[in-house]
């Protein structure tokens, strides 16, 4: 601050002594202008001056003395034509003017002094012109001619133009001061080597205050200083300009137009400026000046305002143009008695108090048209002029080049060009070059409030801190505008102990956050307070924001209390390039605030750019993101809500349209050790991750949160993109995602609840119309340690898994493994891809699946529950209308070790399985499951197909297969359940219409070192074409170990080298085989070495026990030969029975011994008068009636070759006949026959293994009671 003391100079001392001198000469004339010399004449009780040289338009008085005592008055003749009067006082002393000073007339009067001209308490001037008094020596017109009063001349005869060339000497001599009322008509200058002025200077024009030295104004509590002009007001002071002019609430500095205050140094100007026009402090080149008050000055200007830095007191500037203050602003204290007092309403609708008096305060309003009532009040005639909206003015900007400071406590920074905005100007911007700095060291950081109509730049800092360690708050900034924002240096709003301020940035354009700038709330930032202190606030708002280079937007708290909300309110915002928004704590106890976005449509994070809740101990905020249209995350960018040992917040996102999760970026709920993370929940019509996009809720030992998609048209993962909720040993977050088209997940992505280490993986639960996984993606919930997994339970129309696509649910140890399940499915395709539960040694999931049309695995796919060591593999449920399989696809429950695989149950209406396609279950030492294929119309293996259960040391499960139509195996097909080494294997149970195994195919129970089960078919047909029904054991117990039970109802058809076969290993005694076709037949084609077996090796053979109406072309035998035959043998055991039940044979037949030996020639003698050479025709649409007795229903099978006797030549003496409809075999008459032997119509084994023929059925009553007679019977009445 510029130091007054100096000012107590000459000047005052040359004024006491001024006043103190009687003033003995008055008017004295000089005789320097000869003959035309001044002449003082007293007129009606005053004093007038007449004579003068007359030159042109100008009259010239010269006086020795020019004084006026008090109650006196002096005025100048004003002859005809004259408009200047000039006079000059050629003595030694000063001019005392105590009375009034006049023109009588309306011309111009100069009054010149060098030696000092002094205005009592009492002078006055009547003067309509203009008035000048000055000290300079002499006065310079345009003709060179020097009027002067230190060197008298005599006037040139030569006419002088005052105007525009009159000029004033440089060098003045005396002082001017004025106590007085000086009024004039037009101008009034006063211009002295120094100026000391009190009192009044009224000019009906321009008032011009001018000190070649040093220009002083003072007023006191009973006398108030004024100095107005209609026009311009320059004050002028060349050292300096020192004014302190508040004592008295009427005085101040008035201007029509500008004021204008000059001056080398910095202005001390303690006063209340009023100026219609402009207000400008300079130096004498022109140039901005700086201006000083140590008290409280207000400016109210209606035009423009500029200087270049100011040192003081509050200051108050009420412009109504641009304001320009080129350098710093510093505010030391307040002024308790002068500051101004208002209450003024912001754009935005809040109201400000605005206290000068106890607020150290800097008040800028630019383009205002609110001045408030600055006129004088008290009872002076003189009504000055108020600033109005009709001044010249540029604009409404508001530039500040340098440094605002506010070094007193609870200071206030307002910064305005939107109150009481004048709409006829344009602009409007506020420009900040420098810093803004409310804080101090000793109390709270003062506020800042920047209201704008324009744009603002914010090219330096503005901090509001307070660095007290005695829990003082930091102030408050709010910065709004019209137009847009633009800051690229950093706002803070910090305290070192306390709360930290609220920050606003509100614009009606863009705003503009760049260049690394930091906008920052912190409170207690060096934890030094215990206390719970809040942290500010941060709004953003405008129609579109932009955030990029580093910046950051920042609410945090360093202590326990919590950190401050930041809110966004914006139709578009933008955050680029590592910027960062968020809310942080850096206390283990503190709670972040929340991150809440208001109407914003347009949502854009690229390259780094963060959303970010954090804390340590404590809550970590929340995030809504509410209404948006879209959300677009790029490049490695992130929304998250973090928290170390706390409760991280949620993050709540909606958009119209889409969100889009791009290249590495993120949104992420996470706690990243004790905590418990924040769930996640999105509402968009569109959601995409691609390259690397991540949705995510983790925690490390605690619980995660949820993720909800929801009312989703679609979603669309790929490239390495997931949706996670994981866990390493506490509990994963649970997945929703409602879908109403499709859900696609491609390329390496995933959906997955996962519990890394010992943790409890969460459910994952998608309702969508169509959902495709595809190229190494998947849905999966999985537990890496001893945790459980979760379930997933899918509601889709379709699905499509393709190229190595999963669902899955897996453990890793000893968890239990959740359930999948698929509901509402139109159709279910896999295309080298998987549906999975599996688990080591805990217990796998089960899997449902329910889909009303197809359910397809092609290219390796498989469907399976597994336990890979010892644990428990779920159950596997599959409805579905169709079940295709192909290319080595599989279905599958497996257990590894002593773990117990779970049952398969398929309902479905049809099922194909191709190409190496399996349904198998699996186990190594435990039990294997079950596999139940029910409510089938048709199955159908081909091509190496197979449906197994299989054990190695374990226990393999039944299979049970019902079909209403057919099931068909062909091409090395199998239908098995094997013990591998000594387990036990299980029983495979078919019921079924009809049943064609072709082919090298087979259906088998065997177990090599261990027990078999049973191998039970039912059907009405049983079709084998180089086909195989086998039941292998190694140990006989019980009846139906390793035995083979066909229920049939019409023809069992074995044929090219089929087998049906009940084997024993090493000890073990051979299955049992029963044939059960009561009202069918038994057929082999004798040739193609088709076979009915039950062997044995070192035990005793099984027993064959066949019931039918007739068995065609097999032969008995007691071991298997290259024809087709039926035995029952044991290479080093007993063999077994073979008993035959033909119900077609009259049962009044004799027993006859038969030869043990048969000749060549050797024949059997028909029953049936077969020398007579008996036809056995069958006609109609093809195959055999259930009894001969019975008319053909139309169910029969076609029947190909078929041998009616056991005998060698009985295939060369057949003639058959065959179309589509018709089998013709005859019996012709052998005319060789030497023997008649009646026709055996079974045959049976004695205690030594010889075969007898018998002709007499067992008797056993027959299962089929209504046949009467085995005679011959006419057969031509059978339907065609």
């Amino acid at each position: 601050m510029h130091n007054r003391s100096y000012l107590l100079w000459s000047l005052s001392v040359a004024l006491s002594l001024m006043t103190s001198v009687k003033v003995e000469a008055q008017l004295t004339p000089d005789n320097t202008l000869g003959k035309e010399n001044s002449i003082v004449n007293s007129v009606d009780l005053r004093e007038r001056i007449d004579g003068g040289a007359i030159r042109g338009f100008n009259l010239f008085h010269s006086f020795q003395e020019f004084n006026i005592n008090n109650g006196k008055s002096v005025y100048f003749s004003n002859p005809t034509a004259i408009k200047n009067i000039l006079t000059r006082i050629t003595g030694k002393n000063s001019s005392s003017i105590l009375g009034k000073l006049g023109v009588l007339g309306n011309a111009n009067l100069f009054l010149i002094n060098p030696n000092g001209i002094f205005f009592g308490q009492n002078a006055s001037l009547d003067i309509s012109g203009s008035f000048t008094a000055t000290t300079s020596p002499s006065i310079f017109f345009d003709n060179n001619f020097e009027f002067s009063a230190i060197n008298p001349q005599t006037v040139p005869l030569l006419k002088i133009n005052i105007t525009p060339g009159l000029q004033y000497s440089r060098s003045q001599q005396g002082d001017i001061a004025n106590q007085g009322n000086l009024t004039v008509g037009k101008d009034l200058n006063l211009i002295g080597q120094n100026l000391n002025l009190t009192g009044r200077l009224n000019a009906g024009r321009n008032l011009n205050l001018k000190a070649l030295g040093n220009l002083q104004i003072r007023d006191n509590f009973n006398n108030p200083f004024i100095a107005s002009a209609d026009k311009n007001l320059l004050l002028q002071g060349n050292q300096t300009i020192d004014i302190e002019a508040l004592s008295n609430l009427d005085s101040g500095l008035f201007s029509g137009n500008d004021l204008i205050l000059q001056s080398s140094n910095p202005v001390l100007g303690d006063a209340h400026y009023f100026s219609g026009g402009s207000f400008r402090i300079e130096q004498l080149d022109g140039s901005l000046g700086d201006f000083e008050s140590p008290k409280d000055p207000i400016i109210r200007a209606s035009g423009n305002v500029s200087f270049d830095s100011y040192g003081g007191a509050s200051l108050h500037i009420l412009a109504g143009g641009a304001v320009n203050i080129a350098g710093n602003i510093t505010i030391i204290n307040t002024d308790g008695i002068n500051g101004l007092e208002e209450t003024i309403t912001l754009s935005t609708g809040e109201n400000l108090v605005i206290n000068g008096k106890t607020q150290a305060t800097l008040d800028i309003r630019a383009g205002t048209t609110k001045f408030g009532n600055p006129g004088i009040t008290g009872n002076i005639k003189l009504k000055p002029q108020n600033p109005n909206t009709q001044g010249i003015r540029s604009n409404r900007n508001i530039f500040i080049g340098g440094n605002i400071q506010i070094k007193k406590q609870d200071g206030l920074v307002f910064l305005s060009n939107h109150y009481g905005s004048n709409p006829n100007l344009t602009g409007g911007n506020i420009q900040i070059k420098g810093n803004i700095n409310t804080g101090t060291g000793a109390g709270n950081g003062g506020n800042v409030i920047i209201d704008s109509i324009g744009d603002i730049e914010i090219t330096n800092f503005i901090k509001t801190d307070s660095r007290n360690t005695l829990n003082p708050n930091a102030g408050n900034i709010s910065i709004n505008t019209a137009g847009s924002l633009r800051v690229s240096n950093n706002i803070q709003a910090n305290s070192l102990a306390g709360s930290s301020g609220r920050i606003s940035l509100s614009s009606k354009g863009p705003l503009s956050i760049v260049d690394g700038a930091i906008i920052e709330s912190e409170s207690n930032r060096n934890n030094i307070s215990a206390d719970e202190v809040i942290g500010g606030d941060i709004k953003l708002t405008a129609p579109s924001i932009i955030v990029e280079d580093n910046s950051q937007v920042i609410a945090s708290t360093g202590g326990l209390g919590k950190a401050g909300n930041l809110i966004i309110e914006a139709e578009e915002v933008n955050i680029f390039d590592g910027s960062v928004l968020g809310s942080v704590t850096g206390k283990k106890f503190a709670d972040s605030g929340d991150i809440i976005f208001i109407n914003t449509e347009i949502l854009n994070l690229n390259n780094r750019a963060e959303i970010n809740t954090k804390t340590s101990n404590g809550i970590s905020g929340n995030i809504h993101i509410p209404d948006l249209n879209t959300l677009i995350l790029n490049d490695n960018s992130l929304i998250s809500a973090n928290t170390f040992n706390g409760q991280a917040g949620n993050i709540n996102i909606s958009a119209v349209e889409e969100v889009k999760i791009k290249n590495q970026s993120r949104i992420v709920s996470r706690a990243t050790d004790k905590g418990n993370s924040g769930s996640i929940l999105i509402q968009a019509n569109d959601v995409s991750l691609s390259n690397g996009g991540k949705i995510s809720v983790t925690t490390k030992s605690g619980t995660s949160g949820n993720i909800q998609l929801q009312n989703l048209n679609t979603l669309q993962l790929n490239d390495n993109s997931a949706i996670s909720a994981t866990t390493s040993d506490g509990t994963a977050g649970n997945i929703l995602v409602n879908a109403i088209d499709s859900i696609n997940i491609e390329t390496s992505s995933k959906l997955a609840s996962e519990a890394v280490s010992d943790g409890i993986a969460g459910n994952i639960n998608i309702n969508t119309n169509q959902l495709e996984i595809s190229a190494n993606s998947q849905a999966s919930v999985n537990s890496e340690g001893n945790g459980n997994a979760g379930n997933i339970l899918i509601n889709a129309n379709d699905i499509l898994l393709l190229d190595k696509a999963k669902i899955s649910a897996k453990t890793t140890e000893s968890g239990t493994d959740g359930n999948i399940t698929i509901n509402s499915l139109n159709s279910l395709e896999l295309f080298d891809s998987s549906i999975g539960a599996s688990t080591y040694n805990g217990e796998a999931g089960d899997i449902k699946i329910n889909a009303t049309n197809i359910v397809k695995l092609l290219a390796n796919s498989h469907i399976s529950s597994k336990a890979k060591e010892s644990g428990i593999a779920g159950e596997l449920n599959i409805t579905t209308n169709q079940l295709q399989m192909a290319d080595s696809s599989y279905i599958n429950v497996s257990a590894k070790n002593n773990g117990t695989a779970g049952n398969i149950l398929i309902n479905a209406k049809d099922a194909v399985l191709n190409n190496q396609a399996n349904i198998s279950a699996t186990t190594e030492f435990g039990n294997s499951g079950n596999i139940i294929l029910q409510n089938l119309q048709t199955l159908l293996l081909n091509q190496s197909s197979f449906i197994s259960a299989d054990t190695i040391d374990g226990k393999a499960g039944n299979i049970t297969v019902q079909a209403t139509d057919l099931i068909k195996l062909e091409n090395g097909s199998k239908l098995e359940s094997q013990a591998f080494q000594a387990g036990i294997a299980g029983s495979i149970m078919v019921d079924t219409n009809q049943f064609t195994i072709s082919d090298k195919a087979k259906v088998t129970v065997s177990s090599k070192l261990g027990q078999a089960g049973k191998l039970e078919i039912t059907a009405n047909n049983l079709f084998l074409n180089q086909g195989k029904l086998t039941a292998e054991t190694a140990i006989g117990q019980g009846k139906e170990s390793g035995s083979i039970m066909l229920f049939l109802n019409d023809l069992l058809l074995i044929e090219n080298n089929s087998l049906i076969s009940a084997k024993a290993f090493d000890n073990a005694d051979g299955g049992n085989i029963t044939i059960n076709n009561p009202n069918g037949f038994v057929i082999g084609l004798p040739l193609e070495n088709s076979d009915i077996t039950a062997d044995a090796a070192k035990g005793n053979g099984g027993n064959i026990d066949v019931t039918t109406l007739m068995i065609l072309g097999l032969k008995f035998t007691n071991q298997r030969i290259p024809k087709s035959d039926i035995s029952a043998s044991s290479k080093f055991g007993i063999n077994g029975q073979v008993t035959v039940n033909q119900l077609s044979v009259d049962p009044s037949f004799s027993l006859v011994h038969l030869p043990s030996t048969f000749t060549e020639k050797a024949k059997i003698q028909p029953g049936c008068a077969a020398s007579a050479g008996n036809n056995f025709v069958i006609s109609g649409r093809g195959g055999l009636p259930q009894s001969p007795n019975d008319l053909f229903d139309g169910n029969g099978i076609f029947i190909e070759l078929i041998d009616s006797v056991f005998t060698q030549t009985s295939a060369s003496n057949s003639n058959i006949y065959q179309n589509s409809n018709i089998i013709k075999i005859d019996n012709q008459k052998n005319d060789n026959q030497k023997n008649n032997i009646i026709e055996a119509t079974e045959w049976i084994k004695d205690t030594d293994g010889n075969v007898i023929f018998v002709a007499k059925v067992p008797q056993p009553t027959s299962q089929n009671p209504g046949v009467s007679s085995a005679s011959c019977q006419n057969f031509s009445t059978l339907s065609e």
